[in-house]
C-alpha cells in the first residue's frame, strides 16, 4: 500500500530538505514524493534536483512547477500524479512526527477500512526545530450536533487541516470542500443535509508543526485568506440550521469550552433567515469592522437588504478572472491593491443593493456566476437563463 506525500512549496529552499528527511527516515517505505513548486523566487528547483540524484529509485520523487498559485492550488495540481493508496498533505516546513508514523497509520487504516481518514495532536516546532508545545484537536464525533456547533463557531473548524487520508475520500470529497473552496474537509455538503466524513481521532500526533512569523494567519493577508473561508463555512451551514440567541450560545460555548465543559448547541434544522448581524458578528472577530473590508460590506448589506429584485447579467468579459475558494490569496491581494476587475466592483455595488435572482444570456455565463456567487457567499441567489 502506497502513501502519496504531497508538498506544495514557496521559497522554503532552507527547510525543504529537512522535510525530505522527515521522509526517508520513515520504517514503512512505499511511498512518493510529490513537490509541487508554487513559483518558487528562492533555490528551491536546485535542492529537489540534488534530492533526486541522491535518491536511487528516481520514481519516489515527482517534482513539477507552477506559476505561483497559493497552497490549495498547488495540491490540486499534484492530485494528477496520485498513485497511493493513501494521501498526507506535508507542507516545506514541516516535518512527519516520528519515523514509524507511516507504518503506524497504514496498519490502523488497513484495520479499520470504514476510516477516511486520521487526525491527530499536532507538535509545535520553532524555527530552529525545538519542540515549544502541542497543539491538540478535539476528539472527532460524528454526530448531528457537529456541524451547527461549527457555525456556532464561527466557521472556524472544529478539528484540523491534518489528516492521513485514504486516497478515495480525499480525491472525491476532500478535493471539492477543502482544496476547491476552503472550509473543513470533513464537511460533507448534501442537497438535504450535512454529513460527515468518517475521521478519527488518533493517539498519537500526526505532524511536526513549525509555528514562525512567516506563518499563514500571522499577517494581514493571511487574516482576509482565513476569514473567507470561515464565513462562507458559517453561511453555507445557514443554509441548513437556525442558531436561536447566536451571540450569547457563543459566549457560553466559550467559557465552557475553556473549562472543558462539553457544550450541546440548540438549534433548528431550519435555514437562517436573518443572517446580517451573525455575519457582523463573524467579520469582526477577525476585522475591527465589516465595514472597513468592500468584500465583507458587500456581504453583510446583501443579507440585511434581502431584496426581491433581479438583475441581468449580459456577457461576462473573457478576461474576468472566476475565483474559487482556492483562489482566495488572489482575490485578496487583487482587491488590496486595487486591481481587481471592475467587474467584480461593479458586482459588489449590485451586492450592497440586495438581489435574489440572476438572470444571464448564455450558459458560459450561467457556469461562470455559478462559480461566483459561491465565491461571493450568496450561493442561495436563483440564476437563470434569459428565455
Amino acid at each position: 500500500m502506497k502513501i502519496s506525500i504531497i508538498t506544495p512549496t514557496y521559497n522554503d529552499a532552507v527547510s525543504i530538505r529537512e522535510t525530505y528527511r522527515s521522509i526517508v527516515g520513515q520504517t514503512y517505505r512505499e511511498w512518493e514524493w510529490i513537490v509541487i513548486n508554487d513559483g518558487s523566487t528562492d533555490n528551491t528547483r536546485e535542492i529537489i534536483e540534488k534530492i533526486q540524484e541522491e535518491q536511487k529509485d528516481k520514481n519516489k520523487i515527482i517534482y513539477r512547477e507552477q506559476a505561483n498559485a497559493d497552497q490549495l492550488n498547488a495540491i490540486i495540481h499534484a492530485i494528477d500524479y496520485i498513485t497511493g493508496e493513501y494521501v498526507f498533505i506535508l507542507h516545506s516546513d514541516d516535518l512527519l512526527p516520528d519515523k514509524n508514523f507511516f507504518e503506524n497509520a497504514v496498519t490502523y487504516m488497513t484495520d479499520h477500512p470504514e476510516c477516511d481518514g486520521l487526525y491527530g495532536n499536532l507538535i509545535v516546532i520553532d524555527e530552529k526545530g525545538l519542540t515549544t508545545g502541542i497543539q491538540k484537536v478535539k476528539r472527532y464525533s460524528q454526530s448531528k450536533t457537529i456541524p451547527p456547533l461549527q457555525l456556532l463557531w464561527l466557521g472556524r473548524n472544529l478539528y484540523s487541516d491534518v489528516a492521513f487520508h485514504r486516497k478515495n475520500s480525499f480525491v472525491n470529497k476532500v478535493r471539492k470542500t477543502y482544496l476547491e473552496w476552503n472550509m473543513p474537509m470533513w464537511l460533507d455538503f448534501q442537497k438535504e443535509q450535512v454529513n460527515m466524513l468518517g475521521f478519527e481521532k488518533w493517539d498519537k500526533p500526526v505532524l511536526r508543526y513549525r509555528v514562525h512569523a512567516g506563518n499563514y494567519i500571522n499577517n494581514n493577508l493571511g487574516k482576509l485568506n482565513v476569514l473567507n473561508g470561515e464565513l462562507r463555512t458559517a453561511i453555507n451551514l445557514m443554509n441548513y440550521y437556525s442558531i436561536p440567541v447566536y451571540k450569547i450560545q457563543y459566549y457560553l460555548f466559550r467559557i465552557l469550552n475553556k473549562i472543558k465543559i462539553p457544550y450541546r448547541v440548540f438549534y433548528k434544522e431550519k435555514k437562517t433567515d436573518d443572517r446580517a448581524d451573525t455575519i457582523r458578528f463573524i467579520v469582526e472577530k477577525r476585522l475591527s469592522s465589516v465595514e472597513e473590508n468592500i468584500y465583507y460590506k458587500s456581504i453583510y448589506n446583501f443579507y440585511k437588504r434581502q431584496s426581491k429584485r433581479s438583475i441581468l447579467i449580459d456577457n461576462i468579459p473573457a478576461e474576468v478572472p472566476v475565483y474559487w475558494g482556492k483562489d482566495v490569496r488572489k482575490f485578496n491581494k487583487d482587491l488590496l491593491n486595487h486591481t481587481l476587475h471592475k467587474f467584480y466592483l461593479n458586482f459588489m455595488n449590485e451586492m450592497n443593493n440586495g438581489f435574489d435572482k440572476i438572470i444571464v444570456t448564455s450558459e458560459q455565463d450561467y457556469d461562470k456566476i455559478k462559480v461566483i456567487i459561491n465565491f461571493m457567499c450568496i450561493n442561495n441567489v436563483k440564476v437563470e437563463m434569459k428565455g
